[in-house]
């Protein structure tokens, strides 16, 4: 809609420009150079030509403008899936050491996966790996996996596996293979 307008409005500067030169050589006859007409018929050209220039670069600064603003909604997605993920992960480990609760801890560390993947910050998500693979120590002492408890959700494994192997980084590896070491409950 705006772009007709614009080009209507270019049409309308270049056909009144026109119609100025035409009026300003006495109706074609041209029986003398009349400086004012050339005066006016240049003038009415030079404004022509400049309002079709302001509604180009309307056009284009509007285009532009959708443009950062494009990028910008980019942005600010990334960076709450970001923020998300570091929240999870923050009330993951305040439940892992106030209260021990490793089966919920290893779930909230891969949904806090999960929301960091649809971010790009890679170092979330490695932060969040180191976080599980301490886990890892207390899993493999037997006496500490007696005390502590360390399982997974029944039915859970395949999924945090399928999580895991959508990350790019070596720690994932070792994640992966703790999590496919650690029983589920009911086993």
């Amino acid at each position: 809609m705006k772009y007709r307008f614009a080009l209507f409005l270019s049409i309308t500067a270049v056909v009144f420009s026109m119609i100025a030169i035409c009026l300003s050589w006495n109706g074609f006859g041209f029986n003398g150079i009349d400086v004012v007409g050339i005066v006016i018929g240049v003038s009415g050209l030079i404004v022509t030509v400049t309002i079709g220039w302001q509604i180009y670069n309307a056009v284009q600064m509007n285009e532009f403008v959708k443009d950062i603003d494009k990028r910008m909604d980019y942005k600010i997605n990334n960076y709450e899936h970001t923020v998300n993920a570091l929240l999870i992960q923050l009330f993951t480990i305040n439940n892992l050491h106030n209260k021990n609760l490793f089966t919920e801890a290893i779930d909230g560390y891969i949904n806090a996966i999960e929301e960091a993947l649809k971010g790009s910050k890679q170092d979330v998500i490695d932060g969040i790996l180191h976080s599980i693979l301490e886990i890892k120590p207390v899993h493999e002492e037997k006496e500490c996996e007696k005390k502590f408890n360390v399982l997974l959700y029944k039915g859970k494994r395949e999924h945090y596996i399928s999580v895991l192997k959508n990350i790019r980084s070596k720690d994932a590896k070792a994640v992966e293979e703790f999590i496919a070491s650690v029983k589920e409950q009911g086993e």
